[in-house]
């Protein structure tokens, strides 16, 4: 996996589940259930998939982190944001 997409793992843990499939390996019963999300065109591809299994959009070919964000960022479940209570 590229760097961009640890980035981008990293940045969005807890809001996005990543997971990479190598094609050298995607025979392995872990990756089977994804093989059909992805259209078999170029490599890499990023596929969004909702919580319900559903493809809404996918990107073929390589892309950097902001374009990652761009593709995703509609997706996203609002982001939690922490209450900070001062004590008297």
């Amino acid at each position: 996996m590229r760097p961009e997409v640890f980035q981008f793992e990293r940045k969005y843990a807890g809001r996005v589940n990543v997971v990479s499939v190598d094609v050298r390996e995607a025979n392995r019963p872990e990756y089977r259930k994804y093989i059909g999300y992805f259209g078999g065109g170029a490599v890499p591809c990023v596929t969004v998939i909702d919580s319900k299994g559903k493809v809404i959009t996918w990107h073929e070919g390589p892309m950097p982190e902001f374009m990652m964000e761009q593709l995703v960022s509609p997706y996203l479940p609002p982001q939690k944001t922490a209450v900070v209570k001062k004590g008297r």
